[in-house]
């Protein structure tokens, strides 16, 4: 109505505006969806990359936890434990790098109204899967730094040294872990190693014995940013033989120190 009763001249100059407008409007969209695709194809990369080397950090530390267990047996150990902690900071380092791009990404898609469901699941399951392998790189990140120089007999006293190798990332230090031992028989590791036997549960149902003092929380050293638990009055209470041996190493049972931790990524 208003245009109708504009001057032909008048009507003529608003169309043109009008048209440049949308000619610009066009064109930042277009901008804005090839940014979202150039955005997510390298976020996609990037995650690619990450999941294969988790996968090789995974097994080199699930490797020095098998040489550090075949060391309580007169094995030499080939593992640089300086090395392997310095791979995974570095790989956890990426991976803090890597969910801020996420990050970024989904604010950018929340802060533009106009992405489409379609545009934006990619994103977020790229997000859960960087969280899932962070998860995954902490709670295999609990190491020894060597094995009890002791044959564990009941009422023997022992130390124990632990580092979490992902050191103060992912907001470790504000959050530190809880330390907790026990006694699982050897029957029982390969289940407690691979998830499927939750540890506490293994050590009760075989009444293997009890470690006592060995629950803590870990400390965070800043000038390495490492994180760290020194536990040096363990003592095995209330061990059960199954033979006539007492000495717990006879009957091939193993300690197992587990971590409790929580996230706010």
């Amino acid at each position: 109505e208003v245009m109708a009763k504009m001057s032909p001249k008048k009507r003529g100059s608003v169309h043109g505006k009008m048209k440049r407008l949308q000619g610009n409007l066009d064109k930042h969209l277009h901008t804005i969806t090839h940014m979202r695709r150039y955005l997510r194809t390298t976020v996609q990369t990037n995650v690619h990359h990450l999941s294969s080397q988790n996968d090789v950090i995974l097994q080199n530390i699930e490797d020095y936890k098998v040489s550090l267990r075949r060391a309580t047996v007169g094995f030499q150990s080939q593992f640089n434990l300086d090395q392997l902690e310095a791979q995974v900071k570095s790989h956890a380092q990426e991976l803090e790098t890597c969910l801020q791009q996420i990050r970024l990404a989904v604010r950018h898609f929340d802060t533009v109204k106009h992405a489409e469901k379609s545009e934006e699941e990619p994103i977020l399951s790229l997000r859960d899967k960087v969280v899932s392998m962070i998860e995954s790189l902490i709670s295999q990140s609990l190491v020894m730094e060597e094995p009890p120089s002791v044959i564990l007999k009941k009422d023997c006293k022992f130390g124990a040294s632990l580092r979490l190798l992902v050191g103060g990332h992912f907001g470790i230090k504000m959050h530190l872990p809880e330390v907790s031992s026990c006694l699982v028989s050897h029957a029982q590791i390969a289940d407690v190693v691979s998830g499927k036997v939750d540890a506490k549960s293994a050590a009760k149902s075989a009444g293997c014995g009890e470690i006592l003092n060995g629950s803590n929380v870990m400390e965070h050293f800043s000038s390495s940013n490492a994180v760290k638990l020194f536990l040096k009055k363990l003592m095995l209470k209330k061990y059960q033989r199954a033979s006539s041996a007492d000495k717990a190493g006879e009957e091939m049972y193993c300690l197992c120190f587990t971590s409790k931790f929580t996230l706010h990524l």
